[in-house]
């Protein structure tokens, strides 16, 4: 698992592998980590 995510993140920068919120989202999921975003207001 560790490996296809870094095999993954080494092509990111290319246009046929692109780096979303979902795919890191999903990678943070699979390490076991998952991932909240809580939306705040600017004060």
């Amino acid at each position: 698992m560790l490996m296809d995510i870094v095999m993954y993140l080494a092509a990111a920068d290319t246009e046929y592998f692109p780096l979303t919120w979902d795919i890191c989202a999903d990678f943070m999921k699979r390490l076991g980590t998952p991932v909240k975003v809580v939306p705040t207001s600017a004060a």
